[in-house]
């Protein structure tokens, strides 16, 4: 990970941009990379713990069997983004690892197969598993470790409340910032906007040296050292003041992308795109879209046709949920919408009670 862990005195924060070098947009060499990639899924997984000890899960596969290849009703990279952030946020509320493990499975199943998909999918169609213990093979280049799926969802989780927390401090709502740092029960919170809540002044320098680098640790020195001082249960500086530096560690949080030229199998055109590996990779691209695409909060008009269709978080649940329109604010659900009408009351009872005392 990045330096900016080591100290989140985001004053001394140092960008390893060279500032006096241009940049080269995407939009100048005719566009961004788009993503290529070919989904399945299995009709049945079983997951057991290896010689290593590793729980593990690989899907049943008979002699000649074929998964369910990509069709019309595979997800899009919004639509996978937010049912894994749903998935991650239901784990994050369950402390039974056992449990863990049938709600991912269950995932699977309903949805995609998560790992190995370029490799599985070329081994598909030249036929390579084709033979007899053919199933076999495939079932090995399918499996994948419970531990490695977890840490990799803790990675996109992270990142994207990261985003959210970020989008709605622009937006000057400090809520989910405040609450970024707690852990949940599988995941880790994040210390961000933790410095916020204290004087500098009255916060020492923290001693890394007994961490060694293992970036859990040093968290934990830091979560140690703030014990010993005052912290605010609110913001006593505004985090919208370190706009940039903000940002950019968010965007160290997003991982680099290899680009190269493939065929579009539908267009049959030579096109940049990223390699994928995982629906992690689909889902941390569609988040580096989504920055990528987004308008500052000072840039944004009155016009609402662009932000139809973009991947949002709801208010009151804190799902997230691709926006079908314009005036969608909470991910659809009775009880959301609810709450929104009664916060709207509230808030124009308010409004009322401040102009009558005018």
């Amino acid at each position: 990970m990045s330096d900016y862990f080591n100290d989140y005195d985001f004053d001394e924060f140092q960008s390893k941009a060279e500032r006096k070098i241009e940049i080269l947009e995407a939009n100048t060499v005719g566009g961004i990379g788009q993503l290529i990639y070919h989904l399945f899924r299995f009709e049945d997984y079983e997951y057991d713990y290896d010689k290593n000890g590793q729980l593990t899960v690989r899907p049943v596969c008979k002699n000649n069997y074929c998964p369910q290849m990509c069709t019309d009703d595979f997800p899009t990279g919004a639509n996978l983004f937010v049912s894994v952030y749903n998935l991650a946020q239901r784990i994050n509320t369950t402390a039974d690892k056992k449990l863990c493990a049938e709600l991912i499975v269950k995932w699977c199943k309903n949805n995609v197969h998560p790992y190995n998909i370029d490799y599985i999918y070329d081994g598909l169609r030249n036929d390579e598993y084709n033979f007899k213990g053919g199933n076999i093979f495939l079932e090995n280049d399918a499996a994948f470790s419970i531990d490695s799926f977890m840490y990799d969802l803790e990675k996109f989780y992270n990142a994207a409340t990261f985003n959210y927390a970020f989008e709605q401090m622009c937006l000057g709502n400090d809520d989910i910032a405040l609450e970024l740092s707690k852990p949940g029960e599988q995941f880790s919170g994040l210390p961000f906007f933790e410095k916020f809540r204290y004087d500098p002044k009255q916060f020492p320098k923290t001693d890394y040296s007994t961490a060694k680098g293992d970036l859990l640790k040093e968290m934990q020195l830091d979560s140690a050292m703030r014990n010993q001082i005052n912290v605010s249960k609110d913001f006593v500086r505004v985090p919208y003041d370190y706009y940039e530096q903000l940002q950019e560690a968010l965007m160290e949080m997003i991982p680099d992308f290899r680009i190269r030229l493939k065929v579009n199998p539908k267009t049959h055109r030579v096109v940049f795109a990223a390699d994928i590996n995982s629906i992690f990779d689909i889902c941390m691209y569609t988040l580096a879209r989504k920055i990528s695409d987004d308008v500052s909060p000072e840039e944004r008009t009155g016009q609402k046709n662009e932000y139809k269709g973009i991947v949002m978080s709801c208010p009151f649940c804190g799902e997230a949920f691709v926006r079908k329109s314009n005036r969608s604010v909470t991910c659809g659900k009775e009880e959301c919408d609810k709450a929104r009408k009664r916060t709207n009351k509230q808030n124009s009872r308010k409004k009322a009670r401040i102009n009558s005392a005018k």
